[in-house]
């Protein structure tokens, strides 16, 4: 494990925000002007955690629709970034809600948000602990037992921040799911 001096860690994520992702994905030809690009990367920082809507990104950072899709399958290629899907509990239910965000780094969020240099809040913080979360649960159990990651969101905006189903629905039963909710908070509260 490679350990940092605190001081640095800005500088190291700000070079590494702007070597790799503004340089590497430009010089593969995956982006052809940087400009737009850099205002979606800037938007796309913000939204580490949260639900994902095309067109309000595409407006929030003033490029076309179609490249908002183009931009985000340049993240997930190269690895940066992944979905997490909404939890849909039966088959015929539509999905109400967009996929979540999340890139594979909230250092690397912050870089693309421009805001490597100011104060972490409790917001980033907390978001900066589901990533965490999921991510281990992937690393350590996904890969070996193939169980889907989800989130839930209720129709009136209540929200579970992990689904993941241990067994499959079957013909006449439910599905086993396990439901895990990530707070961040300095004492425990059984409550």
């Amino acid at each position: 494990m490679i350990q940092f001096d605190q001081e640095h860690v800005a500088d190291i994520l700000n070079a590494y925000f702007h070597t790799y992702i503004k340089e590497e994905i430009k010089e593969e030809g995956a982006v052809r002007n940087l400009p737009p690009f850099m205002r979606f990367l800037n938007v796309a920082g913000q939204l580490n955690g949260q639900a994902v809507n095309a067109l309000n990104i595409s407006r929030d950072a003033a490029v076309p629709r179609s490249s908002v899709d183009h931009y985000f399958s340049i993240l997930f290629d190269t690895l940066l970034a992944h979905l997490l899907p909404a939890y849909q509990p039966n088959l015929k239910v539509r999905e109400r809600t967009h996929p979540k965000f999340y890139w594979f780094d909230a250092g690397v969020a912050r870089a693309a948000a421009g805001l490597l240099f100011d104060p972490l809040d409790r917001l980033w913080k907390g978001c900066a602990s589901k990533l965490l979360s999921i991510m281990n649960y992937e690393f350590i159990t996904k890969r070996k037992k193939h169980r889907p990651v989800a989130y839930y969101r209720t129709a009136a905006g209540s929200e579970i921040d992990f689904v993941i189903e241990i067994r499959k629905r079957q013909q006449g039963s439910r599905p086993h799911i396990v439901c895990l909710e990530v707070k961040l908070a300095e004492k425990w509260d059984r409550k």
